[in-house]
């Protein structure tokens, strides 16, 4: 195991090298949680919209049966139901 002291060859302090792959290593880890951060966000806002959309779609199925265009929606909907 490589110890990291002020005097080991592999030490960020004394080898400009390992310094850059440090500084590289923290900023591919900088980015990548920046993306985690943005898909997070964004897949919340979609989920959002859908179940926004959803209840739209469905209180239209609602109302299409209501006026006698199709049958069946209410007790595909009833949570009772759904279990049989």
């Amino acid at each position: 195991m490589v110890q990291m002291s002020g005097g080991n060859k592999y030490h960020e302090g004394t080898n400009p090298l390992v310094g850059k792959f440090i500084n590289s290593i923290q900023g591919s880890i900088r980015i990548s949680n920046d993306i985690k951060t943005q898909m997070k966000e964004t897949s919340t806002k979609l989920f959002d919209k859908m179940k926004k959309e959803k209840n739209q779609f469905l209180q239209t199925l609602i109302q299409g049966e209501h006026e006698g265009h199709c049958k069946g929606i209410s007790n595909r909907m009833d949570p009772r139901l759904k279990d049989k």
